[in-house]
This record gives structure tokens, sequence and C-alpha cells, in this order.
């Protein structure tokens, strides 16, 4: 298995599908790191900076021609206060896989590189390690494996911690 930790501190920002597979009525693109306000911005008609920290704003998603893709909302989160600890927007936007891998194709376009699995959640345990109150390793395995409990036991376990 080869060894993800040295991509996970490489300083890029990171783009994936954070919904589950397929088609769907909504989904979230969500994005990471340093430069996730630009590269958002960069795909997205309205441009996203802190002053919109958490704060949820509509918008239409425009290919590199100008065209319109979709329309959506993206939720702005800065770092620390997010999730990886970093700057992040999750872009809600319909669920069409079309749609999906457009939305991926344009950040990566823009710039940001596709994120490997677990990549979000590495991020999160590795910028938070220095800070205990705000992550743990348990936390951290918590939440990356509850969305896959499939019975109520294993999901109430999970979130006791």
């Amino acid at each position: 298995m080869k060894n993800s930790l040295p991509q996970a501190l490489d300083g890029s920002t990171i783009v994936a599908i954070s919904t589950a597979p397929g088609a769907g009525g909504i989904a979230v693109v969500r994005i990471s790191g340093p430069d996730a306000f630009r590269l958002g911005s960069a795909v997205f008609s309205k441009t996203i900076s802190s002053e919109n920290e958490r704060k949820v704003v509509f918008g239409r998603i425009l290919s590199e021609t100008g065209e319109m893709i979709d329309e959506g909302l993206a939720l702005v989160l800065c770092g620390p206060r997010s999730y990886t600890g970093e700057d992040t927007i999750e872009f809600n936007i319909h669920g069409s896989t079309f749609i999906q891998s457009e939305v991926v194709r344009l950040l990566v376009l823009a710039g940001c590189r596709l994120a490997g699995p677990g990549e979000f959640t590495q991020r999160a345990f590795l910028l938070h390690a220095t800070i205990p109150q705000n992550c743990s390793i348990p936390r951290s395995f918590r939440e990356s494996t509850q969305p896959h409990s499939s019975t109520r036991f294993q999901r109430q376990y999970l979130l006791k911690g």
C-alpha cells in the first residue's frame, strides 16, 4: 500500500465528491487547502472569500468558457475552524453524475489536486494533532467510519466514541 502521508502534507488544495457515489438529488463537492477560495472562485459566479465565512452563497458553476454547468450553493468555512483545519468550500450541486464529474474536472483544471481516499480526514487529524481538544484518533475514526455502519448498534457505538 502506497504511503499517502507525504501527499496529505504537500500543501496542495484538494477536491473530491463528498457524497455517496452515483446520481442523487444533491451532491457535495468539497475543496480544502490554502487556495480553496481562489480556486473555488475560479469556477463559481461569485467571489468566495473569508468574508463569507460560515455563510451559504448561491451562484452558478461556470465552465472554462463561461457556460453555466449548474446552479448551486457554496458553504464557506475558514481554517482553522473547519473539519480539515484549512480553508474549505463545500459546493452543494445537483446530483447528476455528469454535473458532479464536470465540477470536479473544472476544479482540477483550476488547480486543485484530486484527494486520495480518506485524505480529508487524514488532514483533519494531522492538522489538529497538536490541538487534542479539537480532534483525536477516535473522533477521526468515528467520522470516517460512521457512514459505513450497517446496524443501529454500530452507529450508536460510533457516535458515543
